[in-house]
């Protein structure tokens, strides 16, 4: 009859376990030790900022995309020209 399978403490186990690092996924630094969080709370606001800056900037691309399909029904321009002239 084998060992394989049973719950015996094996001789390199025997140490206690180091406890587990977590790291910031804003700027890679350690966690604190028990702490639930991903990001220091510096770094969430940072993370924060960029995201929205981004989303605010693809909406922009967007829109000045929709507006170049746009076209004025008088004279046929497009309203990303019109606008651009009056602002």
């Amino acid at each position: 009859m084998s060992d394989y399978g049973r719950n015996h403490a094996s001789p390199l186990t025997a140490e206690e376990p180091q406890p587990v690092a977590y790291y910031c996924r804003g700027c890679g630094g350690p966690l604190p030790q028990g702490s639930p969080a991903r990001f220091h709370p510096e770094c969430l606001k940072a993370d924060k900022r960029r995201r929205i800056a981004e989303r605010r900037q693809r909406e922009t691309q967007q829109f000045h995309k929709w507006l170049r399909r746009c076209r004025c029904p008088e004279c046929g321009a497009t309203l990303e020209r019109l606008t651009q002239v009056n602002p």
